[in-house]
């Protein structure tokens, strides 16, 4: 097997913080390993001021970083054959996360796993995580365990979720959400949607599969072993203390297990 090239932080003076920072609008540009990343602020950063097209990074291990991957401002953008770990920054120690009108992004046979910000649920120690700017986004063949908050955290436009597995997240295995939003104090319908078919979510703190008001389509779902519910389908508040409150999930669910979860196999709040 090839020996990874090594790009560690530990003894470099300056600013140079990350183990590749995108400045410009740098497109189509392929990094290609073994390559291992460590000891960063950021294994990745990026301007989201500028767009950047036809990324792909293939076969890297990073680790030990304040954070790992922040995707900001792609259009096309492929991590695969990816391992990212142990990310350690006080506030969103994500392993990969995805923001900043990205779009068309594939996440494919990825392992991110010991993320931690050392704020437990109430952090954003996620293993793969994206907000609500993102478009087009598609998860395929990946494992996240042992983030101190989800192993999976979506919020995109449309989501297309396909073989994962998430176990022993100090949240949930996976949490998606509506985009629902106010503009003043109306609130403007989310437009999002997500697709998931054939996730495997056990032992994670809270729950196997939280939806915030999100129109969820599932299937071929094994949620088991989780300590509050196997699924979960909740609002949640619009901007804090408003007192204003999403609408309902519309999650559509076939062929799937909820089982030995510690209060009940899905729960349904509104």
């Amino acid at each position: 097997a090839n020996e990874p090239v090594i790009f560690d932080k530990t003894g470099i003076y300056g600013s140079d913080q990350d183990g590749i920072r995108v400045e410009g609008g740098h497109s189509y540009i392929n990094i290609i390993g073994p390559i291992e990343f460590k000891n960063y602020e950021n294994c990745m950063e990026s301007n989201r001021n500028v767009t950047k097209r036809g990324w792909v990074i293939d076969n890297i291990n990073a680790h030990d970083c304040g954070r790992g991957l922040l995707i900001r401002n792609f259009d096309g953008f492929t991590l695969q054959n990816s391992e990212v770990h142990h990310t350690y920054a006080q506030s969103n120690a994500l392993g990969v996360g995805l923001s900043d009108n990205t779009t068309n992004a594939l996440i494919k046979n990825v392992i991110s796993h010991h993320n931690d910000d050392h704020s437990g649920a109430d952090g954003d120690g996620d293993g793969i995580w994206a907000n609500t700017t993102v478009g087009t986004l598609t998860i395929q063949d990946v494992i996240t365990y042992s983030n101190s908050e989800d192993g999976i955290d979506v919020k995109a436009k449309n989501v297309t979720i396909t073989n994962a597995v998430s176990y022993d997240n100090g949240f949930a295995g996976l949490k998606v959400w509506s985009n629902e939003h106010l503009e003043g104090s109306t609130r403007v319908p989310g437009t999002n949607r997500f697709t998931v078919n054939n996730l495997l979510a056990y032992n994670n703190a809270e729950d196997g599969v939280k939806c915030h008001g999100a129109d969820l389509t599932a299937s071929n779902i094994t949620s088991v072993g989780n300590g509050q519910y196997g699924l979960y389908e909740t609002i949640f508040e619009l901007a804090r203390d408003a007192g204003i409150w999403s609408g309902p999930c519309k999650a559509t669910i076939r062929n799937s297990i909820f089982a030995n979860n510690q209060e009940t196999a899905v729960y349904y709040a509104r």
